[in-house]
C-alpha cells in the first residue's frame, strides 16, 4: 500500500513538472512571436515611410523641373502600385499591416 502511496506521488510531481515546463515553453514561444510580429509591423512602417519620402523628394524635383501634373499623376500611381504589390505579396495575410501601409500613405499623401 505505502508504494502505490509513493507511486502516485512520483506520478504526480512528474505531471506537475511537464506541466511546469510545457508552459515555459509556451510562454517563450509566445514572446519570440510577439518579438516577431513587433519586428515585421516596425519593417512595414519603415519600409512606408521610406517610400514616402522617396516620392515626395522625386516629385518634388519634377515640380522644379516644370514636369506636367499628367507626368506627376503618373509617378503617384506607380508608388501606388508598388505599396499595394508589396502590401500583397509581403504581408497578405496580415490585414493589420495592411492598413498599416494604408494609413501612413493617407495620412502622408503628397498634395
Amino acid at each position: 500500500m505505502s508504494d502505490t502511496i509513493v507511486e502516485l506521488r512520483q506520478l504526480s510531481e512528474d505531471e506537475q513538472e511537464r506541466a511546469e515546463a510545457y508552459y515555459r515553453e509556451k510562454r517563450q514561444h509566445d514572446e519570440a512571436s510577439a518579438l516577431g510580429r513587433a519586428w515585421r509591423e516596425g519593417f512595414i512602417l519603415s519600409y512606408a515611410k521610406r517610400m514616402a519620402a522617396e516620392r515626395n523628394a522625386l516629385i518634388e524635383e519634377m515640380l522644379k523641373n516644370g514636369s506636367t501634373e499628367e507626368d506627376i499623376n503618373k509617378v503617384k500611381a506607380a508608388f501606388e502600385e508598388h505599396d499595394a504589390a508589396f502590401a500583397r505579396e509581403a504581408y497578405a495575410k496580415s490585414e493589420f499591416k495592411q492598413k498599416l501601409l494604408e494609413k501612413y500613405r493617407a495620412e502622408n499623401e503628397c498634395e
